[in-house]
């Protein structure tokens, strides 16, 4: 049989977590990307939705699922929440799948329980999913490029990798500085970097993650593993 190859211990490894669930709050979150020709509709579905909720919290009362932490971690629909517990895991990416905890349906699809049920109107349906995809390319975009490399930026917030930074060229380094916010300025979004290095937003995005590509492919990321900052 053939043998499982062994492990570097100390060779940093990318996790990929295949049970990450997302579940966007049906008015809050679903309802802005909603096309106006169908708020009224829309809104009859919330309702609709609210009702089922409240007898299904009814149902569940004294079960303890309504007491899981599951179902009321911001995660769910609040980008900024999952990288942070991406981060504090040491998780680098997921596989998203919809249906969490938290009740929360597509729109326009009627569940029960978090079960899904026969679609009583397809072309709404259509509609509905095209809301939640909306949504979900906003909420994935955020940072996506970079997120494989989270390691490496958290590596050089630390004051002992000054040496690695003035090593870069000094367009690379600024972009870097500014957003991790290593220098007297930021973090700030690509878009502000943009327009403080008179580049476009994808350029950037470009520069930061070749950059980061260039000093985990070099070896001198490795070399910044034990300047890491702490998670918590």
């Amino acid at each position: 049989m053939p043998q499982s190859p062994e492990i570097d211990v100390d060779t940093p490894v990318t996790i990929v977590s295949n049970d990450t669930h997302v579940g966007p709050r049906l008015v809050e979150d679903l309802r802005p990307y909603c096309p106006a020709a169908y708020l009224d509709e829309f809104d009859r579905f919330a309702e609709s939705t609210a009702e089922q909720r409240r007898a299904a919290e009814s149902l569940l009362g004294g079960s303890g699922y309504l007491e899981h932490p599951n179902l009321r971690t911001p995660g769910h629909h609040d980008p900024a929440a999952r990288l942070a517990d991406y981060d504090h895991d040491g998780v680098a990416a997921g596989v998203l799948f919809h249906g969490s905890m938290n009740m929360e349906p597509i729109p326009f699809i009627p569940s029960s329980l978090g079960k899904s049920t026969p679609i009583p109107d397809y072309a709404l349906a259509k509609v509905g999913y095209s809301i939640y995809n909306r949504w979900l390319a906003d909420f994935v975009a955020d940072d996506a490029a970079a997120r494989p490399l989270e390691v490496v930026a958290r590596e050089l917030r630390d004051s002992d990798v000054r040496a690695v930074l003035e090593s870069l060229p000094p367009r690379e380094r600024a972009v870097i500085e500014l957003r991790y916010g290593l220098g007297d300025v930021g973090p700030l979004t690509l878009e502000e970097i943009g327009k403080e290095v008179g580049l476009t937003r994808e350029r950037v995005r470009q520069i930061e993650v070749q950059t980061l590509h260039m000093l985990r492919d070099s070896g001198r990321a490795g070399a910044l593993r034990d300047s890491m900052d702490d998670p918590t």
